[in-house]
């Protein structure tokens, strides 16, 4: 089974369509021949389904070509020529749709990319704030703890009520850097998907 079953059968179709102007004898096994070439050409998954397709088209159209450069009668030649040009416009078509539809891919991942990168600028910048919110806190923790204020009864360095806050808000606000990197871990990771 195909991976583009509808450009299988639109390709084959043309196929058996130019297969009509062959000398009876010989289009069973043209027929054949041609179609399994056009499973591997629709398959190959060196190229985009895109491009799998027009490839494809192109084969079918070329063996009606081919043809149609055998000794063919004006009027036959005439029949075949106007099926090649239908499946010239449908292919054409076909290209259009596709390109039409990876243009507006481009556009949606271009506005996801918009959008990831201002909320990674803006958590950025909160992580900034809040790691110097950090170093403030810590710094005035340990202002705290060396000063005279953080003595207990006996006189022993030990931790006052001022010290207790400051160690509370310091871990909270530890804890809200971490959540702020592994939000922003999250952002790059979804940009550097979309980017490939």
């Amino acid at each position: 089974m195909t991976k583009t079953p509808g450009a299988m059968r639109l390709a084959k179709g043309v196929l058996r369509l130019v297969c009509f102007f062959l000398p009876h004898e010989g289009r069973a096994e043209r027929y054949t021949e041609w179609t399994a070439e056009l499973f591997w050409i629709l398959d190959d998954a060196e190229f985009s389904r895109g491009r799998r397709i027009l490839h494809g088209m192109a084969y079918s159209i070329d063996q009606g070509r081919t043809v149609a450069s055998l000794r063919l009668s004006t009027e036959a030649k005439k029949r075949l020529i106007a099926l090649l040009a239908a499946s010239v416009a449908v292919t054409a078509t076909t290209s259009y749709s596709l390109h039409a539809v990876q243009a507006a891919k481009n556009n949606r991942i271009s506005a996801e990319l918009s959008a990831l990168a201002a909320q990674e600028t803006d958590l950025e910048n909160r992580l900034h704030d809040t790691k110097r919110q950090l170093t403030q806190l810590t710094q005035k923790y340990y202002c705290e703890l060396t000063g005279t204020g953080c003595r207990d009864a006996s006189g022993h360095p030990g931790f006052g009520v001022e010290a207790r806050k400051l160690q509370a808000a310091r871990a909270m606000t530890s804890t809200r850097v971490k959540d702020i990197e592994a939000q922003l871990t999250g952002v790059r990771r979804q940009i550097r998907d979309l980017k490939a």
